[in-house]
C-alpha cells in the first residue's frame, strides 16, 4: 500500500490506500479466495491533553470472495463507504537498553453512517445488487491500530513505522443473511519526510 502522513502543531492528517489477498479454509474443507481493498482519510485535532486527538474519518472498503464449490452463488462481495469518528492517543517512549526514543500510538475508527452495496442473496450469477444506507447498529465496522515510529538515525526526519492492525466487519440483512469478517496484520512502513526539519521529533 501507500499513503501520506502529515503532523502539525494541532492536527494530524493521513490517507492510505491498501489492498491484499487472503486464502480462507473452513473446518469442512471449503476454500475461499478473498480479495480486499481499502482507502481511508483521517483528520484529527489535538485536544487539551496533548497526548490525545479526536476527529473524523472517511473510509472505503471493498471485499470480494470467490468460493468455487458454491456453483450457484460462488461470488460474493461488499462495497462499504462510511463516515465516522476517529481517536488517537500517542506518547514518546524510551527503549531502556538501546536508550533510543520512539513514538508509540493507538488509533481507533468507528463509522456512524455507511453506504453498503451487496449482491442479492443466492443470486450472484445474475449480478443483481442491493443498496443500503446504514447507521450504527445494523453495520458493525471497527478498525484499530497500535504502532511505533522509530527514527532511522539521529537528526533525521525519516521514520520507520511498525504497527499491528485489527479490522472487523459485521453486516446484517436479517438473522439468516449476514456477513461477519475480520482480519489482523502486522505492517512495516517507511515514512519519508518531504520537507527539511530543523529539529526532527517523532511527535
Amino acid at each position: 500500500g501507500f499513503g501520506g502522513f502529515q503532523m502539525r502543531n494541532n492536527n494530524i492528517q493521513e490517507f492510505r490506500a491498501r489492498g491484499g489477498y487472503n486464502g480462507i479454509s473452513s473446518r469442512a474443507g471449503v476454500s475461499t479466495d478473498d480479495f480486499w481493498g481499502n482507502f481511508s482519510y483521517v483528520y484529527l485535532q489535538k485536544l487539551k491533553n496533548p497526548k490525545f486527538f479526536l476527529g473524523g474519518q472517511a473510509n472505503f472498503l471493498s471485499q470480494v470472495r470467490y468460493t468455487d464449490i458454491l456453483s450457484n452463488s460462488s461470488l460474493h462481495w461488499e462495497l462499504v463507504g462510511s463516515l465516522g469518528i476517529a481517536a488517537r492517543a500517542q506518547s514518546p517512549f524510551t527503549i531502556p537498553l538501546l536508550k533510543k526514543q520512539v513514538a508509540t500510538y493507538a488509533q481507533i475508527y468507528l463509522p456512524l453512517i455507511a453506504y453498503v452495496s451487496r449482491p442479492i442473496y443466492g443470486v450472484t450469477v445474475s449480478g443483481e445488487m442491493e443498496h443500503y444506507v446504514s447507521t450504527l447498529g445494523r453495520l458493525g465496522n471497527t478498525s484499530m491500530e497500535f504502532g511505533m515510529h522509530f527514527p532511522i538515525r539521529k537528526n533525521n526526519a525519516n521514520r520507520l513505522r511498525i504497527a499491528y492492525q485489527w479490522e472487523f466487519l459485521r453486516w446484517r440483512d436479517n438473522e439468516v443473511h449476514k456477513v461477519v469478517t475480520g482480519q489482523h496484520a502486522i505492517s512495516i512502513g517507511l515514512l519519508v519526510s518531504m520537507i527539511q526539519a530543523e529539529n526532527p521529533s517523532p511527535f
